[in-house]
């Protein structure tokens, strides 16, 4: 199986409201990524407008959760999204909710020999220095879903090559793919 790497342009969303757990671990410094409740968005320019945007989330049209449906593409659930838009946003649909990635690997660090960088005792968490370039994604780590998140790798959505081919189908969703080989990490 070939996975691939999702890329949604980053678009300048105000976020007006978001709600976390717990606060910073004094240990490390991280805030856990639990999250309570949903997430408020503002809309201000039309360069923001696409079926699907990314911005602090995945945020997509509703009718992108049907089309997704239809194609029996797993790993996600819809999540409920407040969303405003500035005036000049008026006539475009504000019929956004938030696409909430749900699939996940396990067992990665392990399998792809991932070097821990911290480990909190206080908090539990662990951060793991990303591969250099490139990795793989052993079918044994995999939990079968379409659409995931590897843990060790937050942040960057990871789908099968019949999500791939369903995004492609669609030039509306201005999006781009690559295999996860040729992944670069976007920091030092």
């Amino acid at each position: 199986m070939k996975f691939f790497i999702l890329e949604i342009p980053l678009k300048p969303i105000e976020i007006s409201k978001i709600v976390y757990k717990h606060r910073d671990c004094l240990g490390c410094g991280t805030r856990p990524l639990g999250r309570v409740g949903s997430v408020a968005i503002k809309l201000t320019s039309r360069q923001q407008y696409s079926k699907i945007i990314w911005g602090g989330g995945l945020f997509a049209l509703e009718n992108v959760f049907t089309e997704l449906e239809k194609a029996k593409i797993l790993g996600w659930r819809k999540g409920f999204l407040e969303v405003s838009a500035s005036k000049k946003m008026d006539s475009l649909t504000t019929n956004f909710s938030e696409l909430i990635v749900i699939g996940k690997t396990k067992n990665f660090a392990q399998a792809n020999d991932l070097k821990v960088e911290i480990d909190c005792k206080i908090c539990g968490f662990r951060k793991y220095a990303p591969p250099v370039h490139g990795f793989d994604i052993p079918e044994e780590c995999w939990d079968g879903s379409d659409i995931f998140y590897v843990d060790e790798l937050p942040g960057i959505p990871i789908v099968s090559e019949d999500t791939k081919a369903f995004f492609e189908s669609n030039i509306d969703f201005n999006v781009t793919m690559y295999p996860t080989k040729k992944w670069v990490p976007p920091y030092p």
